[in-house]
């Protein structure tokens, strides 16, 4: 009997340690991804327009589409890190994180320009208030409008540092590319144990940051 408890405490050990050595990969992957982007695109580059100062956002949806597209889609990555071809590997991150800081600034231009275009006066003649999508029961929602809520969310939340980039990652990879979480948990190389402490961990952060996302709804 002491045995068998000495097998299943070694069993369960052991997979805590390849979770924990797995999330830090994934935490390696999206800090080096980090730094490439803020070379690429520092703060205060963008001068004027409605892009201005708004860096930050840039790379962090960028870093998120990246990182994610990285794990799932990037052949030239997964080939160099086979034959551990760090030259390769840095080729790969450098052309991934260039064409989603082009789509992030298209998408977040696009956006604000949207939101901006929209925006009406509050006055008494229609209220004076306009009720916030985090007021609205979930089931009023439509269901593109609910991930669109969820990841702006997220993206403030990891703004705020109240969620990291890899919570964001299994997010996006969720809502905005409809994984199931076994499938997330084959692309992030992480136990589905561990997705669903992450996911548990953006629950408790989002109600709150929600009510200070901005979305304008027909």
């Amino acid at each position: 009997m002491s045995t068998k408890k000495k097998t299943k405490k070694t069993k369960k050990t052991r997979s805590t340690k390849q979770t924990v050595y797995q999330a830090q990969q994934l935490e390696t992957i999206a800090k080096t991804m980090d730094e490439i982007a803020r070379k690429r695109l520092p703060d205060g580059v963008i001068e004027c327009g409605v892009l201005k100062g708004r860096e930050a956002e840039i790379r962090q949806e960028a870093l998120i589409m990246s990182v994610g597209g990285f794990l799932q889609e990037n052949a030239g990555y997964i080939d160099a890190l086979k034959i551990h071809d760090d030259d390769a590997i840095q080729t790969s991150m450098e052309k991934c994180l260039a064409i989603a800081l082009s789509i992030a600034k298209r998408r977040i231009a696009s956006r604000l320009t949207h939101e901006l275009a929209r925006t009406t006066q509050l006055t008494e003649e229609n209220g004076g208030t306009y009720q916030h999508p985090a007021q609205r029961e979930p089931s009023d929602l439509p269901i593109d409008v609910k991930a669109v809520v969820v990841m702006r969310s997220v993206f403030k939340a990891v703004h705020q540092g109240k969620l990291s980039i890899p919570n964001a990652l299994i997010m996006h990879m969720i809502c905005e590319r409809g994984m199931g979480v076994h499938d997330v948990a084959i692309v992030a190389g992480i136990t589905k144990s561990a997705i669903y402490q992450q996911i548990w961990r953006i629950k408790r952060v989002l109600p709150e940051v929600m009510e200070e996302v901005e979305i304008h709804l027909p």
